[in-house]
């Protein structure tokens, strides 16, 4: 095994404070060194093939609109579609090398608990007085709304609060099959409190959910039940919500409601993004997109929504395109792993990501979806895969 290998999920922290243009040159870097090193080969599957037609559509786009564009959106946008590529060769890299799932998931481990300090750091530095910590030009808490209360959510020196979701959901599944393995469910418990902090001073909403429900699946997983009583405890679940939503229906929707309008501002500017982009992409290109994401009152169109986005930079042939390969990846998830408690995590795990994507960009940060993509790659290969039992 090589070692350069796990240097995006070893030095990932690296990754997420540098500027963004860095991010993106380290990247690049580590893809040439990687080619390199696979002799010049660059492996392809159907899933990639899908995300290759995603890019290929937006970049035609892209010259098909670059009349009266901002010179800084169309490399903005030109450096959407070099990313989404450098992805794709990446996952082909780790689809087609033999890796240890273990040392990732150590790795992985070690990224939340980081996180999950950051977290604590957060409650310590306003405990004593400060509001904010500055690194490299990214800020560990953000100014923000709730109740019409002027309030501080975690940043984490990431880009964005929300993008603190996105980093658990793509760490989640592999440092939790690392502690399994190990069988200490006291790091497990650490896990989900370390998990838990950042989630919630991130104030996202949608995050949370996401986050608690594979979470939920992490407690569910270490039951260990199998066939019959796996089976039984779904369905009752499942039943048992069904009936607590249709005794306290008006409870759900006065709860539901108050989430909506705890960050009032958000939710219509989300409002406001989406149908926008929707109704631009409509009107003036459906079938290849816009391809350059231009500004509407200082935020992109075609934001705030992986699925949005992908119509609006690519039109319906690059939205088909994307949900057909993140379609064929599911297939390849659900073979390639065991059966049982295992499938259900991370199948679990990555449809609670797919849901949040519905509310934010996967490439909203150069290392958020290269580091997606890679971790999926490791885990359609599943050799010599350790996973638990």
């Amino acid at each position: 095994m090589q070692k350069y290998q796990y240097f995006p999920f070893k030095y990932l922290w690296i990754l997420v404070v540098l500027p963004k243009m860095v991010q993106f040159t380290a990247l690049f870097a580590f893809l040439v060194f990687v080619i390199f090193k696979d002799h010049g080969r660059i492996f392809s599957n159907t899933v990639s093939n899908c995300f290759y037609i995603l890019a290929t559509t937006q970049l035609l786009a892209i010259i098909f609109h670059l009349g009266g564009q901002d010179p800084s959106r169309i490399f903005a946008a030109i450096n959407t579609v070099t990313i989404w590529i450098i992805a794709m060769l990446l996952f082909g890299h780790y689809k087609n090398s033999s890796i240890d799932l273990t040392k990732i998931g150590k790795y992985c481990f070690i990224n939340i608990m980081i996180l999950g300090f950051l977290g604590i750091l957060m409650i310590v530095v306003l405990k004593f007085g400060r509001t904010n910590i500055a690194f490299l030009g990214n800020d560990l808490t953000i100014s923000d709304w709730q109740d019409g209360v002027q309030t501080l959510r975690l940043g984490a020196f990431m880009e964005y609060p929300n993008l603190i979701i996105i980093f658990i959901l793509e760490q989640l599944p592999l440092a939790f099959s690392y502690l399994k393995c190990k069988s200490n469910k006291i790091l497990i418990i650490l896990l989900i409190i370390m998990v838990s902090i950042p989630t919630w001073l991130s104030h996202s909403r949608a995050g949370v959910v996401a986050v608690a429900i594979s979470t939920g699946i992490i407690i569910f997983s270490t039951m260990n039940l199998r066939g019959r009583y796996l089976q039984i405890i779904i369905v009752l679940g499942l039943l048992a919500g069904a009936i607590a939503t249709a005794v306290m229906h008006d409870e759900v929707v006065k709860v539901l409601q108050q989430i909506l309008v705890s960050r009032q501002g958000s939710t219509s500017m989300r409002e406001n993004i989406y149908k926008t982009s929707l109704q631009v992409t409509l009107e003036n290109s459906p079938i290849i997109g816009n391809g350059i994401k231009t500004e509407f009152f200082g935020y992109p169109l075609g934001s705030h929504s992986t699925y949005i986005g992908l119509f609006y930079k690519a039109g319906l042939i690059g939205l088909i395109a994307a949900v057909l390969g993140f379609w064929f990846l599911f297939q390849l998830l659900y073979r390639k792993l065991t059966a049982g408690g295992t499938r259900l995590f991370y199948v679990g795990c990555y449809l609670a990501l797919m849901a949040f994507l519905i509310f934010e960009d996967l490439d909203g940060a150069e290392w958020s979806l290269i580091i997606f993509w890679s971790l999926m790659g490791t885990l359609t290969k599943n050799v010599n895969t350790p996973h638990p039992k």
